[in-house]
């Protein structure tokens, strides 16, 4: 019994994709439990290095008494460093009544409450240090000076503001660190997430899948298929002058149309920077053609959008799907430079010049 070199063809197309497949879902449950062990505070991982000490015979008791330390100063220390000062900041405050008379106790709490907030927000890395230096330097002159007499409650209040200066750079640094986790979660979270949550369509990551076991069926079968890159123009204008709400809108609303102009089998991607992808299964030139007229004439309920639209036809049995989307771009490109609402990779675009002149979009001709 002999098998055909076409079944062997098509056994290994689908060999392929399901290697690819299990290796991307493989990837990125990788991605995410490395992602969740880290996020996991070191108090969990102090206690589970405790737990199994006994059983792994290499942790000594230096080592579990530092694991637990850590749990106070590292993930979780922006709480002891928060309920320290504000404990250091009442106490620097009798201290600064008690020491300095007058209005000079109001400037002192003023100072206080300025190497608080720097050292809280951190607009600058060492402006909480450098202002505790100079507050806590000029209390003790203050002291010394004017009140000789509360040199004691002085030299307190001085030594508090010096306490507090260090523990608000402390809890603001604790405080960035907890923000910057939190980003990363979400980061992980929306690439996880098969859909666009402004486009409203799928993320390339998860379409490129289909992408490619489309293009492998075309080539294997002979059937015909058409992918339409779709750009908003000026889109870098149009991101400063609409904002981030207005952005989302577009977006939304271009996700929207070419959902709408799809059929059941069509896949609709988003690449990011205002780059959508149409993929058409078994569509040849000509219907591809309706579909871009019928996306390029839409109007948008903002101002200055404008729609080019790029046909990349497959053409017999040879190119990836990266050539393909390549080849929409240009042709998207092509349609923007020459302004015509779309253009076809390959074919020339009659009209686009004068006296008979035509441009040819990509090496292939009709």
């Amino acid at each position: 019994m002999t098998v055909s070199g076409r079944a062997l063809q098509v056994d290994e197309d689908a060999g392929a994709l399901v290697l690819r497949y299990q290796q991307r879902i493989r990837a990125e449950l990788l991605k995410k439990a490395a992602e969740e062990a880290t996020w996991t505070p070191n108090w969990g991982r102090g206690s589970l290095s405790l737990a199994g000490g006994k059983r792994a015979g290499a942790m000594t008791l230096g080592e579990r008494m530092a694991s637990v330390a850590s749990s106070f100063t590292d993930q979780r220390q922006f709480v002891t460093s928060g309920l320290l000062l504000a404990l250091v900041s009442v106490f620097t405050s009798v201290a600064l009544f008690l020491g300095t008379p007058g209005m000079l106790s109001w400037i002192g709490l003023f100072a206080l409450g300025v190497i608080v907030v720097l050292g809280v927000t951190r607009p600058i890395r060492w402006a909480a240090i450098c202002a505790t230096a100079v507050a806590a330097l000029a209390q003790l002159a203050l002291v010394v000076l004017d009140a000789p007499s509360g040199l004691l409650p002085g030299v307190g209040a001085a030594f508090g503001l010096i306490v507090a200066g260090l523990l608000a750079d402390r809890y603001g640094t604790a405080c960035r660190k907890e923000l910057d986790e939190r980003d990363q979660d979400k980061r992980l979270i929306d690439e996880m997430q098969p859909v666009d949550e402004q486009a409203g369509v799928l993320k390339w990551a998860h379409a490129s899948l289909v992408f490619d076991r489309e293009l492998a069926r075309a080539h294997r079968y002979g059937h015909p298929l058409t992918v339409l890159r779709v750009m908003i123009e000026r889109w870098d204008i149009h991101r400063v002058n609409l904002g981030e709400k207005g952005c989302a809108e577009v977006l939304g609303e271009v996700g929207a149309l070419l959902v709408s102009s799809s059929r059941v089998v069509d896949v609709v991607a988003y690449h990011g920077d205002a780059k959508f992808d149409l993929l058409l299964p078994d569509t040849a030139d000509l219907g591809a053609v309706v579909v871009a007229r019928r996306i390029s004439a839409h109007t948008s309920s903002h101002d200055g959008i404008k729609l080019r639209v790029g046909v990349a036809p497959v053409v017999g049995k040879d190119g990836s799907i990266d050539d393909l989307l390549q080849q929409g771009e240009v042709a998207a490109a092509m349609a923007e430079k020459l302004d015509r609402p779309f253009c076809i990779y390959g074919v020339e675009t009659a009209g686009a010049k004068p006296a008979g002149k035509s441009e040819v979009v990509g090496a292939r001709r009709r």
